[in-house]
């Protein structure tokens, strides 16, 4: 008698489906791995490696690098610092459909404000926004409470006292997120850790300690995002291979001058006394 077929179970028809979606998602994430190191030829050749770029999944592509390349690169500098001063160094315009005498009053605390350097600061946190994943703009609000705590009511004349400074992106902790799905913050930081980090390229300004700073109190900065609202993506990221290779042939072609172009002494032997002895 011919073999009975076994008949699959419902738990049987579930664990294919697990196995089967295993292996498509294994198989993406491996094709994934090798586009973005850079590995063709089915993994004979690293191309990063290859070409000296570093890896973006090692960490290699980090802010320091992005840093140190706004500000020693002519085309990085111009598309961090540059493109941000040309941005707010006319300042901002408030449009306000209200009543005069409202839209008097919102003008009049903006040009308060811009005493206390707020476009100043708010263009500093662009250019460290341009260079990472985001920057923050800290809120001093004299309100007589804690960082750590909501921002609370200022009184009296609190525009002499409010002032603003900018941190980058490694100077910046999350320390706690919004866990209800219910709230409209879901997902969102609470709570900053904020500290202006030592890079090695001042002599003067000492490293500052870390301070706790609640979320009211910080503007975040953050474009290109995708699925993240905290992070997003640095304007060099995409171009630093590129940047990389301008410096390659800049470099080398400047370099092959220098080696050729200088000047050789040449011997010519007369053609009366060539073979005599």
């Amino acid at each position: 008698m011919p073999p009975r077929k076994k008949k699959l179970t419902t738990n049987n028809q579930q664990e294919l489906r697990v196995n089967a979606l295993n292996s498509q998602v294994s198989s993406l994430r491996q094709n994934l791995s090798q586009a973005l190191l850079g590995i063709s030829h089915d993994g004979k050749r690293d191309l990063n490696d290859v070409y000296g770029y570093p890896s973006s999944l090692s960490g290699d592509v980090g802010f320091s690098l992005m840093y140190a390349m706004s500000k020693r690169e002519g085309i990085a500098n111009r598309l961090t610092f540059g493109t941000a001063r040309t941005c707010w160094r006319d300042g901002f315009e408030v449009f306000d459909s209200g009543e005069d005498d409202a839209k008097n009053v919102l003008e009049d605390e903006i040009t308060r404000l811009n005493k206390q350097c707020l476009v100043n600061k708010i263009e500093r946190a662009d250019i460290l926004n341009r260079i990472g994943p985001f920057s923050v703009l800290f809120v001093g609000v004299p309100d007589g409470l804690d960082p750590w705590e909501p921002v609370g009511a200022v009184s009296g004349d609190g525009f002499k006292s409010i002032y603003f400074k900018a941190f980058a992106y490694d100077g910046v902790q999350i320390n706690s997120r919004e866990t209800d799905p219910k709230n409209p913050r879901f997902g969102l930081p609470l709570l900053y850790s904020v500290q202006r980090m030592s890079r090695g390229d001042t002599e003067k300004d000492n490293e500052l300690n870390a301070m706790t700073v609640h979320w009211s109190r910080i503007i975040h900065m953050s474009e290109g995002s995708l699925d993240s609202d905290v992070e997003g993506m640095g304007y060099l990221e995409p171009i630093y291979n590129r940047i990389l290779d301008l410096n390659k042939t800049c470099g080398g072609a400047a370099e092959a001058y220098f080696r050729n172009a200088k000047g050789k002494i040449a011997f010519e032997v007369n053609p009366e006394y060539a073979g005599t002895t």
